[in-house]
């Protein structure tokens, strides 16, 4: 009875989640209320020991205190370490660091001109459009920076203009990336076009346009991959003969605690 208790409040989770995702995708325009909740959840939830939306965000201040000082390649492995952890650790046996000094400093200098810009007061013209591109494809190549994380750090170069998407993001504004892809870069750009639609009417800073597409987007798929996580475990501990109940329970609790927040009508 307990497991099929445990079973059913999956489902609905999941339900619950999926809802909420195929109404985030006929949003066209996000609205102050939204913006301001998810703001509130993404920089409030770390706080609250039950839940723990982004425990991540005192990096972010503290690589960007080292962009501003002479440890700037420090602030960018910190960044990379903490923000783009998936695929970062897979390169650190292979990092060259006296390549990606060099790499980067040619980055900075190519984005110099944009680094006092803001991302609503400056206009798309073509040589911005052909820098961001060109710039993105170079950080591409770069294994453990990729695809997720040159965004990362070309906004850590210039805060005010780019913003940072991650797989979830990308794929849910339709901009999804695979191995054999071609035009990345270009397919970056247009999402920064994306994003000044979508915000056209808070003008929200890049740093909230990111807080609001992860609470809305990126988190409830990591919360809908844990509620598969715990399905796969509940069926292998019953093959097993084991009984892990109260400890899925718990965890069961936090995800739903999580899924209210993000759910709940501003």
């Amino acid at each position: 009875m307990k497991l099929n208790k445990l079973l059913e409040k999956i489902k609905q989770y999941r339900k619950k989640i999926n809802c909420h995702l195929d109404i985030q995708k006929n949003i066209e325009v996000a609205s102050k209320k939204r913006v301001d909740k998810a703001h509130k959840l993404f920089n409030q939830l770390e706080r609250d020991q039950g839940t723990s939306i982004e425990r991540r965000k005192d990096f972010y201040d503290l690589s960007r205190d080292l962009i501003r000082t002479k440890y700037k390649l420090q602030g960018y492995l910190l960044f990379l370490a903490t923000w783009n952890f998936a695929r970062f650790r897979y390169a650190l046996r292979d990092l060259d660091l006296n390549s990606l000094t060099k790499l980067m400093k040619g980055i900075e200098k190519k984005l110099k001109k944009y680094k006092k810009n803001n991302f609503w007061e400056m206009e798309f013209t073509k040589k911005f459009k052909e820098t961001t591109v060109e710039v993105f494809e170079k950080l591409d190549k770069i294994k453990g920076i990729e695809h997720t994380g040159s965004p990362k750090l070309m906004h850590l170069i210039c805060p005010e203009v780019y913003v940072m998407w991650d797989q979830y993001i990308r794929n849910h504004y339709q901009f999804k990336i695979e191995k054999k892809t071609k035009n990345k870069g270009l397919k970056y750009y247009n999402f920064l076009i994306k994003m000044k639609k979508m915000f056209s009417e808070t003008k929200s800073n890049t740093k909230l346009i990111d807080e609001y597409n992860y609470v809305f987007i990126t988190r409830p798929h990591i919360l809908r991959n844990n509620l598969n996580d715990l399905h796969n475990k509940l069926s292998k501990d019953l093959k097993a003969g084991k009984n892990d109940f109260p400890n899925i329970k718990k965890k069961l609790k936090r995800i739903n605690k999580e899924i209210q927040l993000i759910t709940k009508k501003s």
